[in-house]
């Protein structure tokens, strides 16, 4: 659901004196109200947000009572779920606990769900929760904490792992997000990008469930061009492409390939000139140049 509170009214509320806000919300509705309410982003207090930094594993809230810590992580794993597709586990201290505060609580994950005016299959018998998108949430306690080790979860940390164990990128040259990206693949974003890239240049963009998942890049990170078949290189601070260093190459243990050599001057003098031996003396010199096997 959208709240009718645009970005604008977000900042001249913000702005407003306690008085001037009291003199405001008087003249809401009681409808008005519940939507002021569903924004949750708009009213929430720092702590109560998701960390904005790149890469975070564990967001931990600790504060007491009456801070809003049960509102806060339910907005989180409602929208989480509403990407679509997501598993979760629920975990409490007991499952007495994870269902009258976690689920049906006044703060719980069934009320967030009627705030934003979206159905939620809740299946007590079970502990389980289902979105309209296919997510699915178990509940989990802590006092029979085995269960955990079966069932499989959705977890960011495990995205991102996925990414940097399969350095396998489709294109090194886009600025802007494909229209239809396939889940699990990955793209190097190109400089002056654009879209869901704005402000990425130089990093790796993975297209998962949950939308676009970023990683930073570090100096000797190595990925493979699947559109050129070329290994690029972070050095630097920026991307190299095809370009393989090495002190020697060998093949079948012999050396075939070692550092630059000096420069060999082309034939030149003599009292008897041989025009075709020194044609193609000047040839073999000048593919040993051009490959860089020897000095010009």
């Amino acid at each position: 659901m959208k709240t009718f509170l645009s970005l604008a009214h977000a900042k001249r509320l913000a702005a407003m004196s306690d008085q001037e806000l009291a003199n405001w919300l008087a003249k809401c509705t009681p409808r008005d109200l519940l939507m002021i309410d569903t924004a949750f982003e708009l009213w929430a207090q720092q702590g109560q947000l998701p960390p904005q930094s790149e890469g975070w594993r564990v967001w931990l809230m600790m504060a007491g009572r009456g801070f809003g810590k049960t509102r806060a992580g339910a907005e989180w794993v409602h929208r989480l779920a509403m990407t679509g597709g997501k598993r979760i586990a629920l975990v409490a201290a007991s499952i007495d606990e994870a269902r009258t505060v976690m689920v049906e609580g006044a703060s719980g994950l069934l009320t967030v769900a009627r705030q934003h005016r979206l159905r939620v299959t809740w299946e007590p018998s079970l502990g389980r929760l289902k979105w309209v998108k296919g997510s699915v949430a178990q509940l989990f306690s802590g006092d029979h904490a085995d269960g955990l080790r079966g069932p499989e979860h959705h977890n960011e940390a495990l995205q991102r792992i996925d990414l940097l164990l399969c350095p396998l990128v489709e294109s090194v040259t886009l600025s802007a997000p494909p229209t239809s990206p396939a889940t699990g693949t990955c793209y190097l974003v190109a400089n002056d990008a654009t879209g869901a890239w704005a402000g990425k240049e130089g990093m790796l963009a993975g297209y998962s469930d949950g939308g676009w998942r970023y990683i930073a890049p570090i100096e000797g990170m190595r990925v493979l061009d699947r559109s050129s078949g070329l290994t690029v290189l972070r050095t630097g601070g920026g991307w190299e492409t095809g370009v393989v260093r090495a002190e020697e190459y060998r093949v079948g243990g012999l050396a075939v390939v070692r550092a630059r050599q000096p420069a060999i001057s082309d034939p030149a003098g003599g009292t008897v000139i041989d025009s075709q031996c020194r044609s193609a003396v000047g040839s073999i010199l000048a593919m040993l140049r051009t490959h860089g096997l020897i000095a010009s």
